[in-house]
């Protein structure tokens, strides 16, 4: 028995409901303190405009015009490419509305990673990773909430000789971009060329990039998608990288749990592309390259379960300990997803028929609930999602027709609305 198709405007009028009822209950004072200002998101609503929106509007507008006709002719490395570029210039646009400097500044204040590379470089990285759970009550706010390795990220890129918040806003942006390259891998092993190829424009435009353009999730969203992908190479071939792949895709694992507590469940993605094709040996082989990145941060002196349990602690110490958990697993957080993933996915979302493009959201989804229903997701989590988001995203490779146009224009526009309607920390 086929199930009757629901009207987009109805489930865009449905969202929209329960977005808007999310923000009225935030704004009560009966459920706590929020310290949100902006509930479900965390900022505060206000319209900004300046001549510089002209930018992010012309290439959303070229994406537009353009996408449907080269996803269909370009080769599909170019595509790959094209499309990568295209998000990570899209990205920029989005980040420089209020400015040159603010595309850096999220990422050099005193709440942000690079605030501890000073002590890096005076204490040495042997021992700020071997005091790094002593010393976590006296860090900044969100190196108190993740592993060690982000800051290390960045002060690899400082002593790579890129030095400065710049730098390290481009090497975020290149990252979180790259998501849109191996989301599209993922769908193509699993799903084939052609379903991969409608979902490359909305992996390339989404209004998340509001926030892959300052936030350093947004390179731990470039990670784990980048596990995923690997895992999917391996599991789709008979050579000798295949056994390569997945140790690779272990190694990659390793490293965004270290990078971020919640890669826990952001990683679930890849157990569910091997379910798909049930090579369990990839999973096997993954836990081996999982265990030698492990050991080297074992080695250095940090070990993770100690790692979490002094954040948690610091967690219910902070926001976390004083938000309602009730609002935010109910209604703050999922608003914020939709949000996040624009109306043309959370439609695709919705009607999503396809059992093959199932297997990579529905990992994604069972992710979401866990972090959702965690208690470690209070708030903020836009974006704490990011990783989320491209697998959520690919949902929209079953758009077809004419509307295509119509639902890249909607997703562009969403981003841009962001941009300028939220005075977002990130």
């Amino acid at each position: 028995m086929q199930t009757a198709r629901i009207a987009a405007w109805q489930i865009l009028l449905a969202v929209g409901a329960f977005v808007l009822v999310a923000r009225a209950v935030g704004r009560m004072d009966g459920i706590g303190r929020l310290l949100l200002g902006a509930p479900p998101l965390s900022g505060a609503w206000g319209v900004a405009l300046s001549a510089r929106v002209v930018w992010p509007v012309v290439i959303g507008a070229l994406v537009v015009a353009v996408a449907p006709v080269a996803t269909g002719r370009l080769r599909w490395w170019m595509l790959l490419v094209s499309a990568w570029l295209t998000s990570a210039v899209f990205t920029t646009a989005l980040a420089a509305v209020d400015g040159r400097e603010a595309v850096s500044h999220p990422l050099a204040t005193g709440f942000e990673y690079r605030a501890v590379l000073g002590e890096i470089e005076d204490r040495s990285v042997a021992a700020f990773v071997q005091d790094f759970v002593d010393r976590l009550p006296g860090y900044p706010t969100h190196v108190r909430g993740h592993p060690v390795a982000t800051p290390l990220v960045f002060w690899v890129q400082e002593r790579l000789g890129f030095e400065g918040a710049e730098w390290s806003a481009a090497l975020v942006i290149i990252v979180g971009t790259s998501v849109v390259v191996s989301a599209a891998t993922v769908v193509r092993l699993l799903c084939g060329e052609s379903v991969a190829r409608r979902a490359v424009p909305f992996l390339a435009i989404t209004p998340s990039l509001v926030w892959v353009g300052t936030s350093a999730d947004a390179f731990i969203a470039g990670t784990v998608a980048a596990a995923v992908a690997f895992v999917a190479v391996s599991v789709h071939r008979a050579d000798a990288w295949s056994p390569v792949a997945a140790i690779g895709s272990g190694a990659l694992g390793a490293l965004a749990l270290h990078l971020s507590y919640g890669s826990v469940v952001m990683l679930l993605p890849m157990v569910f592309v091997v379910a798909a094709t049930r090579r369990w040996s990839s999973l096997v082989l993954a836990a081996i390259g999982a265990a030698a990145v492990t050991v080297a941060f074992v080695a250095a002196g940090f070990w993770w379960f100690d790692g979490l349990e002094a954040t948690r602690a610091e967690y219910v110490k902070g926001a976390g300990g004083f938000r309602p958990f009730w609002y935010f697993a109910t209604m703050g957080n999922p608003a914020a997803l939709l949000l996040a993933l624009g109306p043309a996915v959370v439609v695709a979302l919705v009607r999503l028929r396809d059992r093959r493009l199932w297997w990579v959201v529905g990992g994604a989804l069972v992710g979401v609930v866990l972090a959702d229903v965690s208690g470690m997701s209070k708030g903020e989590v836009e974006r704490i999602w990011l990783p989320f988001v491209p697998f959520l995203t690919v949902a929209a490779a079953g758009l077809s027709g004419r509307s295509i146009r119509w639902w890249l224009a909607a997703q562009a526009a969403a981003a841009i609305l962001l941009q300028i309607g939220l005075d977002s920390p990130w």
